[in-house]
């Protein structure tokens, strides 16, 4: 998938937003799959703070806190083992890689932003329970920060 985005037309900001999203499936045996997903993007001209790139945490690089990494590119490679417990649970291990970095908010000392790409590594385990409304995710996420616990719906990928 391929998103494109143009602001400036009758707004205070002008820029341009560019993002792809490419996710595989492979089975892995009668029962098991190895989801990969890798996500990347640029911005271009003055993009405001919240249109920058943002990850870290549940849906992005997991082990870290929400919005950890901030820039105006981004890229990240995340990779699931899923593999069935019960008849409505799902066991999942995890590593994530990926980055946030360049622009004017990486610089700023308060968010810490890495100028060029730095592989940012988060890996853990976790759990899906099937319910009516789609599966309810909870991980376990290790990095070189810490643990993180992410609770989420549906599969993150």
């Amino acid at each position: 998938r391929v998103s494109l985005e143009f602001a400036g037309l009758f707004g205070g900001s002008d820029f341009n937003k560019y993002q792809i999203d490419n996710r595989r499936y492979l089975k892995v045996g009668k029962r098991n799959t190895l989801a990969i997903r890798l996500l990347a993007g640029t911005t271009t001209g003055d993009a405001p703070y919240l249109e920058q790139f943002l990850i870290g945490g549940p849906d992005s690089l997991r082990g870290f806190r929400v919005d950890r990494f901030a820039g105006s590119r981004m890229a990240i490679l995340n990779a699931e083992y899923r593999f069935p417990l019960s008849s409505n649970l799902i066991g999942v291990t995890f590593v994530d890689v990926g980055d946030a970095w360049g622009g004017p908010i990486a610089s700023d000392p308060f968010f810490r932003g890495d100028p060029s790409f730095t592989a940012h590594v988060g890996y853990g385990v976790g759990v899906r329970v099937q319910t009516p409304v789609g599966p309810l995710r909870l991980d376990l996420g290790f990095s070189e920060e810490g643990t993180e616990t992410h609770f989420g719906v549906s599969h993150m990928f």
